[in-house]
């Protein structure tokens, strides 16, 4: 503790951390298992932190850190590694956290300090572009989800066929872990057809694949273009010639020389059937609002279709 207190003393006006073992808790959530009293060392140990100026930063995984190799009533854990930073850090890096790994001969302590790399929104593109990678190997690693579901179930059915057989408690837990592997397939195939079918009612409707597998096969036939007519009349029946009709017309439309033409807006007045006054007119010219923007993307249905970059509109 003295040594912790003649630390603070050293580097007072610059932003700094101390992070190892303190031998000690700070409170009684940090002690699991019987235990000696110690309500005289924890309040030592939160007086030296406070006299120092420092505060603990907020952590994730194990809570505990030491473990006294006991079983049974004598088993005791304890959280004695920590890292702990002054105040001038915490405005350095008011988002700094660390990760603590389970109780072994060796602590780990992952100190994470997240950095501004620029606006919000180039951070957001930035993240999203370091998912991609990730993305594709968890693709890989998953495989066709559907034969996933099919050698899941039959494993779970030989487990209960094993177990039926010889009634026996190391069967029953094959049976429990093949249950669980078959859950999370089933429930992976669901997502994998909901997004690919559009089928907003999946979430508390029908899960018979074939009904997906219908509807996924229906949009990709109405989706299909079989045929088209050129300006001049000519019909195109073959795929390859309608792909190079498409490819023609639009570098024809986009890169090609504009045609000015002339419009005829007495026409127009007397063909429309519905206009809109001049106050409705002036509002569709109004500059829009963050608040608009805002509403308007938050609107989208979060079970909507993925985007052109492959995420939806959802955040949590």
């Amino acid at each position: 503790m003295d040594a912790l207190c003649n630390l603070s003393a050293v580097a007072l006006n610059e932003p700094w951390l101390v992070l190892g073992d303190f031998n000690a808790v700070m409170d009684d959530s940090e002690v699991f298992g019987r235990a000696a009293d110690t309500s005289a060392s924890m309040t030592e140990f939160r007086t030296c932190i406070r006299d120092s100026g420092l505060v603990q930063l907020p952590f994730t995984g194990c809570p505990f850190t030491w473990h006294n190799c006991s079983d049974g009533p004598r088993s005791l854990w304890k959280r004695l590694d920590r890292i702990l930073a002054n105040t001038n850090w915490m405005d350095a890096w008011p988002s700094s956290s660390y990760i603590s790994a389970l109780p072994s001969t060796r602590i780990i302590l992952l100190l994470s300090l997240p950095v501004n790399r620029g606006t919000a929104m180039y951070e957001t593109v930035c993240k999203l572009k370091l998912l991609k990678p990730v993305f594709r190997q968890q693709k890989r690693l998953k495989g066709n989800l559907t034969d996933n579901v099919r050698q899941a179930k039959n494993f779970l059915d030989k487990a209960q066929a094993l177990f039926t057989t010889y009634k026996e408690d190391i069967f029953l837990d094959l049976v429990k872990s093949c249950r669980r592997v078959y859950s999370v397939a089933v429930k992976l195939e669901i997502s994998m057809l909901q997004q690919r079918a559009k089928l907003r009612w999946l979430k508390h409707g029908d899960q018979s694949s074939k009904i997906f597998f219908r509807k996924i096969n229906t949009t990709r036939v109405k989706q299909r273009i079989f045929q088209i007519t050129k300006v001049d009349g000519e019909l195109l029946t073959t795929q390859h010639d309608v792909n190079r009709e498409f490819i023609s017309y639009f570098q024809n439309l986009l890169g090609g020389p504009s045609l000015q033409r002339r419009i005829d807006l007495e026409f127009l007045r007397h063909e429309l059937k519905h206009t809109i006054s001049t106050a409705e007119a002036s509002l569709l010219v109004t500059p829009v609002t963050l608040s608009e923007v805002k509403e308007a993307f938050f609107d989208i249905d979060v079970e909507s279709a993925p985007g052109p970059d492959g995420y939806t509109s959802f955040f949590s």
